[in-house]
């Protein structure tokens, strides 16, 4: 009997496991975020381009149960009641003439509501469900693949300095 009860449990869950969704990955700039109907519009990095590609706003739904990763990972719900997202706005580095890092200044910030996220850079890792695009997690970033970073060299003592910030544009129109 446990062995027709086995082989009946692997000849249904193996199947539904094997078309068990993964979720997607989408990289781009959080832009607006409407909470009466949880949903969050983002602009997308393009890879070929390298760019934010403004034509292409993506609509995503969340949850109270989806995270936030910064320096720490919240709920949404937990932003509600007080917690904190912490988080790095911006890392200057500075660098000898040899490469070597010697110096890096951080500039930190606290998120205590969903506004706050607006403006900044963030990997959405998305499921489909009835045809929405569904937001499990949200990952605040520095830079995409391609994207430049700001850079200059003091010629008169070979040190370099780069800005990596996660702070991205929203274009006029969005809505």
């Amino acid at each position: 009997m446990k062995e027709r009860l086995f082989l009946l449990f692997i000849l249904i869950a193996l199947p539904a496991l094997a078309f068990a969704e993964k979720a997607q990955e989408e990289k781009g700039c959080i832009c607006k975020i409407d909470q009466r109907n949880q949903v969050l519009n983002i602009i997308p990095w393009d890879m070929i381009r390298k760019s934010l590609d403004s034509s292409k706003l993506q609509l995503f739904t969340y949850t109270d149960a989806t995270n936030i990763v910064g320096d720490n990972t919240v709920r949404v719900a937990d932003l509600r009641t007080g917690k904190i997202l912490r988080t790095i706005n911006l890392h200057k580095i500075e660098m000898d003439k040899n490469g070597e890092i010697v110096n890096i200044i951080e500039s930190p910030v606290e998120i205590s509501n969903l506004s706050k996220l607006i403006g900044r850079k963030a990997i959405i890792y998305s499921t489909s469900k009835k045809g929405k695009r569904i937001c499990e997690s949200i990952r605040l970033s520095y830079n995409f693949p391609g994207e430049s970073i700001d850079a200059a060299t003091n010629i008169n003592t070979g040190r370099s300095q780069a800005i990596m910030s996660n702070e991205c544009e929203c274009h006029e129109g969005v809505k």
